[in-house]
This record gives C-alpha cells, sequence and structure tokens, in this order.
C-alpha cells in the first residue's frame, strides 16, 4: 500500500495518520475503528507484547496474555470503559485507539500484566480516580490519601511471602516440605544393619504357641500343593460364608427396621362403642348371628366362673367388665 497528498489536502499531517491507519487494518482491526484515527485528538499506538521477556516462554506468556483478556473479555471491556479507549488483542500485539492519555494508560496496563501484576490493581486506581474527579471540592487536594497501595512482595525460597515460615504457601508446597524432612530424618546415618524381620517360629517362640503340640503339628508340618490349595480354598470359604452372614444380618436388621417405621397400632375402640355395635347387629334379623352366639357364649363363661351379679341384674355390665 501506498500513501500520497493530492492538491486537496490542507492537513500535512493527515499522511502520518494515513500511515496508522494502514498499519492498524494489517493488524487486523475492524475498517469503523481504524478510520477514527483520521480524526483530530484521535491516536494509535501499537504495543508489541511479543518483544518482552516472558514471551521465551509459550506457556507463561499465553497465560498472561489471557490474563489480559480476562474471562469472555471482562477485563479488557473494563479497561476500554475506563480509558475510553478501543482495544484489540491479537497475536504478539496490542492495538489501542483512542486520546493520547488513555494510550498511556493501556500502555502501562498492559506492560504490568506482561511482568506479572494483574490489571485489576490498575483497574482499582482508576476507579478511585474516576470518582474523585467528579468531586469538585477534591480538587485542589492531593489523593494519595484515597488511593489504594499494592507492595510488591517477592516469593522466598520456601514458596511464602517474605520471611522464612510465613503465611501464603500452597497444600502441594506444605506437602513437599513435610516429605523433605521425612526424607531427612529417615535418611540419618547408623552403623547398625537393620533389625531382621520376626519369623513364624519366632512369633510363636514370643507368644508360647510353639510348645503345643497341635499348633506344630498345624504349621511346621510340610504339605502338598493340593493340599495348600485345599487349605486356601477351605479359609476362603469361611471368609466368604462370614461376609455373608454379615450381610444377612444387616439386611434382616434393616428390613426388621423398615417394618417397623411402616407399622401403624390400630385405634383402640371403647367398650361402650363395642357394646352399641353387638346390639345393632343383634336388632338385623336374619343377619350377624355369630355376634349374638359371641354375646351367649361370654355369658356362659362368665356364669361358669361364678362373676354372675348376686343381686341378679343385667348381664350388660359382666359383658363390658370381660370386653374390658
Amino acid at each position: 500500500l501506498v500513501v500520497s497528498t493530492t492538491d486537496k489536502m490542507w492537513d500535512p499531517y493527515a499522511i502520518v495518520k494515513a500511515r496508522d491507519m494502514i498499519r492498524l487494518i494489517a493488524r487486523y482491526v475492524p475498517f469503523e475503528h481504524a478510520a477514527k484515527v483520521m480524526e483530530d485528538n484521535v491516536f494509535s499506538d501499537v504495543i508489541e507484547i511479543g518483544k518482552s521477556n516472558v514471551a521465551r516462554n509459550q506457556v507463561r506468556f499465553i497465560r498472561r496474555r489471557a490474563r489480559l483478556i480476562g474471562p469472555n473479555g471482562v477485563t479488557l471491556k473494563a479497561i476500554e470503559l475506563l480509558t475510553k479507549c478501543y482495544i484489540l488483542v491479537y497475536g504478539r500485539t496490542v492495538c489501542v485507539i483512542g486520546d493520547m492519555k488513555g494510550l498511556n494508560m493501556v500502555r502501562k496496563i498492559v506492560n504490568d500484566c506482561m511482568k506479572n501484576v494483574h490489571p485489576i490493581y490498575q483497574l482499582k486506581r482508576m476507579m478511585v480516580e474516576n470518582e474523585l474527579r467528579s468531586n469538585p471540592e477534591l480538587a485542589n487536594e492531593s489523593w494519595n490519601r484515597f488511593l489504594p497501595a499494592f507492595k510488591r512482595m517477592r516469593r522466598n525460597n520456601h514458596g511464602g511471602f517474605g520471611a522464612k515460615g510465613a503465611n501464603g504457601l500452597t497444600v502441594n508446597q506444605i506437602k513437599k516440605i513435610a516429605q523433605k524432612k521425612k526424607r531427612s530424618q529417615s535418611n540419618k546415618y547408623t552403623p547398625w544393619p537393620p533389625a531382621p524381620t520376626p519369623s513364624k517360629i519366632d512369633i510363636a517362640l514370643e507368644n508360647g504357641a510353639y510348645w503345643n503340640k497341635e499348633w506344630r503339628q498345624e504349621n511346621l508340618k510340610r504339605m502338598t500343593a493340593q493340599q495348600k490349595f485345599m487349605k486356601y480354598k477351605d479359609n476362603k470359604e469361611t471368609q466368604r460364608n462370614q461376609k455373608e452372614q454379615v450381610f444377612k444380618q444387616k439386611e434382616k436388621t434393616f428390613r426388621r427396621i423398615q417394618k417397623e417405621m411402616k407399622f401403624v397400632a390400630p385405634r383402640e375402640m371403647d367398650s361402650n362403642v363395642i357394646e352399641k355395635k353387638l346390639k345393632i347387629a343383634g336388632n338385623h334379623s336374619g343377619v350377624n348371628k355369630t355376634n349374638q352366639n359371641f354375646v351367649r357364649n361370654v355369658r356362659h363363661k362368665l356364669q361358669s366362673k361364678g362373676q354372675r351379679n348376686q343381686n341378679g341384674g343385667n348381664d350388660t355390665n359382666n359383658v363390658q367388665q370381660f370386653l374390658l
């Protein structure tokens, strides 16, 4: 592309702005935004983040560039709103379009982000400055007491901040320190060899089981491969049976608890209600003769036990006593 002038040109600086516009279009900036460079008090800047020391490590460079953009472009949108500039992050460059003050602020934020300083710190400072700028009473005062001050802290060799043993360790760093201490303690030099592992006979001698004839016959006699297999099979069978018994017991207990939870006690009826029901059933002709027989049998039992009323009163009281 070539930029040239004509007789109608009245601004000599337009040729420089045209050069910047072509440069922005070459960096994939949309034409609508690149054309704003031709306006007065609108400038552009191309920040080359690929030439920083961070770009040597590709993984670290991609992470810090993603930190500048933010999740779903939230951080980049916040920077645009506070600086009133258009920002495009593409490849190893950052294109900025806006006024000169906004360009300087964006360049500072981008360079700090590549130096492992999160953009949120500068954004907080800019938000406070905007609030203070809107207050006319503080126009002639110093804003240092209102602005947040962040100290740059360097990590020590143990992963923490500041002095040795300070807080700020991650879980993995704490585990590594603990394992290192454990290894240093276990690797201490001793002139003596390690103690031998006790055999089955040594353990039996300590317990006194070695002097039991039955124990010696079971554990010290030589067995064939088939006998060993049968013994192993019997042990497995007993273990399986024990597990089944435990499982059955748990299942039985579980069913019993479920049954008890579902059980609803029947409603208790008053003796007077039962007596009325029996009378009503006895009044019906040809129906519920069993109820009449039940009353007759009750009276007969009371008579046999000698619990009838001496005065020859009604039998309903005796029936009521029997039912209760």
